[in-house]
C-alpha cells in the first residue's frame, strides 16, 4: 500500500495550510522532514521542517501523528499545519515526493477509511454530501448519513428479512418436526409491517431527494407581468433584463436561493403568448418544459393581462402591479414589485409551502438516487414474497428466495456487496485531500 499526501485545506495563499499524510510510511516521512523527535500521538508539537536532501529550512509548523487503527483512514496518519503560502506548500510537496510518497487522488483518504472499515458506504456518501451542502437542510440531510443512523436502519431491516427467511427455511427443512402453528401468519404479519415501513421511507425519501438536488420553482405568466422583476428582487441583483417591451425574456434564467435552509432554484421563463417570432416560440416551449418538471409553479399576472391556461395548476398565484389600481382576483396574492408591497407575504407563503411539501419529518432518510433504486428493488422483492405467502397460493421456496433478494438490495446500500460498482461514482465528487 502506497503512502499518500494532499493539501486538505483550501487553495493557497491562506493563513494556514494543512497537509494530510496516510499510509505505512507516514511516520517515517514526517520523521525525515522535522528537526527533533516525533510528537506523542494526538499531541500538536511545534517543529522546524526541512528538505531532507538539501537540509534547507522549509517552514516552522505544528506536527501531529495518529497511529493506526485509531485514525480517520485506519492507517498511520499525520498532519503538517504550516503557513499557507504557495512556496511552503510546493516545497513540502516536493520533499514528500522525494521521500517516496505520492499525491492523493480525489477522495482517496475516505476510500481507505471505507476499505479499513472506519466508515460504511452510507457514511461515505453522507460525508460527500456534507462537503457539497450549501444550505442547512442539505447539511441536516447529509448528517443523518454520517451519524450512522441510516446504516443502522437498513441493517435492522436486513436483519428482520434474514430472520423471516430463516423461519420459512425452518418450515421447509424441518417440516416433520413440531414448529409453531402460526409461523406463516407471523411471517406474513411481520413482513407486511416491514413493507409498510419501507414504503413510508420511500415517500419521505422523495422529499429528501428534492432537497438534496435542489427544489425547482418556476415563475410563469404572460409578458410584462413582472416575472423578471420578481427574479431580480429575490436575487437582490440584476439577473434578468427588465423592459416594457413584451417578450424581452426569451430564454429561461435561474437563480439559486436559500429559503429557510431549503435550496430553491428559481426559474424565470419566457412570457406565455401567441407569437410569430421563432426565437420567442422556442423560449415559450422551454417554459412549458420547465412547468412540466417543476416542483413548485408560481403563476404571475397583472392588470389588463390575460393569464393563459396552464397544463398543471399553479401552487401560488401572484397578481402584480396593484399600485396601478384595482383589486386582485379571488385566490390571488396582490403585490407591487415597484414598492415591495406583498413581497414578504409571498416569501412566507413560498417558505411554508416548501416546508410542508419537502419535509421528511422524523424519518431517517437519504435523498440518494442510488438508495432509492435499491429500496425499490427491496420493496418489490418483499411484495413478491408476501404474495407467495398468501393462503391458497403458498410457495415457501419462492417466498424465501424473494426475501433473500430483498435483503441483498439492502446489503447493497450499506456496502456489504457489490461495493466496487459504485465507488468510482461516489468519489468522483470528492475533493483532493478528503
Amino acid at each position: 500500500m502506497s503512502t499518500i499526501f494532499a493539501l486538505s485545506t483550501g487553495p493557497v495563499p491562506a493563513g494556514v495550510a494543512v497537509i494530510r499524510i496516510s499510509g505505512p510510511q507516514a511516520f517515517a516521512a514526517v520523521d525525515g522532514l522535522i528537526l527533533g523527535a516525533l510528537p506523542p500521538p494526538r499531541f500538536a508539537a511545534l517543529r522546524r521542517l526541512i528538505n531532507p536532501e538539501t537540509h534547507g529550512e522549509i517552514d516552522t509548523g505544528l506536527v501531529l501523528v495518529f497511529p493506526q487503527p485509531a485514525s480517520f483512514s485506519g492507517e498511520d496518519c499525520a498532519e503538517l499545519q504550516v503557513h499557507g503560502s504557495r512556496a511552503v506548500v510546493a516545497a513540502l510537496s516536493e520533499a514528500l515526493v522525494g521521500l517516496g510518497l505520492r499525491p492523493a487522488e480525489a477522495g482517496e483518504f475516505t476510500r481507505r477509511a471505507l476499505l479499513n472499515n472506519k466508515l460504511s458506504l452510507t457514511e461515505v456518501e453522507g460525508l460527500g454530501d456534507v462537503l457539497q451542502a450549501e444550505t442547512q437542510q442539505q447539511l441536516k440531510l447529509a448528517q443523518l448519513q454520517t451519524s450512522g443512523a441510516l446504516k443502522a436502519q437498513y441493517d435492522d431491516w436486513r436483519a428482520q428479512l434474514i430472520a423471516l427467511r430463516a423461519r420459512l427455511e425452518a418450515e421447509l427443512d424441518f417440516s416433520d418436526e413440531e414448529l409453531p402453528s402460526r409461523l406463516l401468519e407471523e411471517v406474513r404479519r411481520h413482513g407486511q409491517a416491514l413493507l409498510q415501513k419501507v414504503a413510508e421511507h420511500q415517500l419521505a425519501n422523495e422529499a429528501a431527494e428534492r432537497v438534496r438536488g435542489g427544489i425547482k420553482a418556476v415563475i410563469v405568466g404572460p409578458p410584462n407581468a413582472g416575472k423578471s422583476t420578481l427574479l431580480n428582487r429575490l436575487a437582490q441583483r440584476d439577473v434578468a433584463i427588465v423592459s416594457d417591451e413584451p417578450g424581452t425574456t426569451r430564454d429561461s434564467l435561474e437563480v439559486q436561493l436559500d429559503l429557510a435552509g431549503y435550496p430553491i432554484t428559481l426559474v424565470d421563463t419566457a412570457g406565455l403568448r401567441s407569437t410569430s417570432s421563432e426565437v420567442e416560440r422556442e423560449g415559450i416551449a422551454r417554459a412549458e418544459r420547465h412547468i412540466a418538471s417543476a416542483d413548485i409553479v408560481i403563476a404571475m399576472t397583472a392588470p389588463k393581462l390575460a393569464m393563459p391556461p396552464l397544463e398543471r395548476a399553479a401552487d401560488i398565484q401572484l397578481f402584480n402591479k396593484i399600485d396601478l389600481g384595482g383589486a386582485e382576483p379571488a385566490g390571488w396574492l396582490g403585490l407591487s414589485l415597484r414598492s415591495g408591497a406583498g413581497l414578504d407575504q409571498f416569501l412566507q407563503i413560498l417558505t411554508e409551502l416548501t416546508q410542508q411539501r419537502f419535509s421528511w419529518g422524523t424519518h431517517v432518510v437519504t435523498g440518494q438516487a442510488r438508495h432509492h433504486a435499491a429500496l425499490q428493488g427491496a420493496e418489490s422483492a418483499l411484495t413478491q414474497a408476501l404474495l407467495y405467502l398468501e393462503p391458497g397460493t403458498e410457495d415457501l421456496v419462492l417466498a424465501a428466495e424473494h426475501l433473500r433478494q430483498a435483503a441483498h438490495h439492502l446489503a447493497y446500500i450499506v456496502g456489504r456487496t457489490d461495493v466496487e460498482d459504485v465507488l468510482g461514482e461516489i468519489f468522483s465528487s470528492f475533493c483532493i485531500g478528503k
